[in-house]
């Protein structure tokens, strides 16, 4: 039986779903209802209260527009305060969103970086999808979890709030976010040739070195 907190995470999201069903047709009503129901999935519903169904649209759909085209190993980042018009919503905080190919360490990465600059996260929401792109990076569609495509790629978006700044600092704010990500995915694609490495030494020194000191090839190994 579901739990009050399960009911209410549903019917936050049928809310959202209902008024995008009500603003948009056809195929892109079906695209941002799968996406809607990914990217508020594991977000906690008491993070989004008071905040009107139509105002949950308007940032999801935000984040969805800005996802439109990406490149391939790109990471694309905008720093901007929502404001009634045009956005649909103002939360009175500053707004980071971040689409990039999923990886480890993504969110403490940024999180680190927000604090570095004396800011806090009020909200984050990070959903991870598969996405199927076109070759130029066009967003085709979002697959359901657990649909299999050997096409789609894995990506996060990362949604986060912070005290709001004044637009002069939205540019220095991206470049450091964008800094991250860049040594974030240097770290992680380093990693795996290093680790392959340092096994391939390990394997060498398996057969000691005439003259060396069992000992010694031991401590190495280890």
């Amino acid at each position: 039986m579901p739990s009050d907190v399960d009911k209410q995470k549903s019917g936050l999201i049928n809310k959202v779903v209902r008024h995008a069903q009500s603003k948009l047709k056809g195929a892109k009503a079906k695209k941002l209802e799968a996406f809607t129901r990914q990217y508020l999935a594991n977000l906690p519903a008491s993070d989004l209260d008071g905040m009107a169904g139509a105002a949950i649209f308007n940032m999801v759909q935000d984040h969805w527009d800005f996802a439109a085209k990406r490149g391939s190993r790109k990471a694309v980042v905008r720093v901007f305060t929502p404001r009634q018009k045009p956005h649909g919503h103002h939360p009175d905080h500053t707004v980071i969103e971040v689409i990039t190919d999923d990886m480890p360490f993504l969110v403490d990465s940024v999180t680190a970086a927000v604090n570095q600059r004396g800011l806090t996260a009020h909200l984050i929401i990070h959903p991870i999808v598969k996405a199927q792109r076109d070759k130029t990076g066009k967003m085709l569609s979002i697959l359901n979890p657990g649909e299999a495509d050997a096409g789609a790629s894995v990506e996060s978006f990362i949604h986060l709030e912070v005290s709001e700044q004044p637009k002069s600092r939205h540019a220095e704010i991206r470049r450091d976010i964008e800094k991250v990500l860049a040594d974030v995915r240097a770290a992680v694609e380093d990693w795996r040739p290093m680790r392959e490495r340092m096994l391939t030494v390990v394997e060498d020194l398996e057969v000691e070195p005439k003259g060396t000191n069992p000992e010694d090839c031991y401590e190495v190994r280890e």
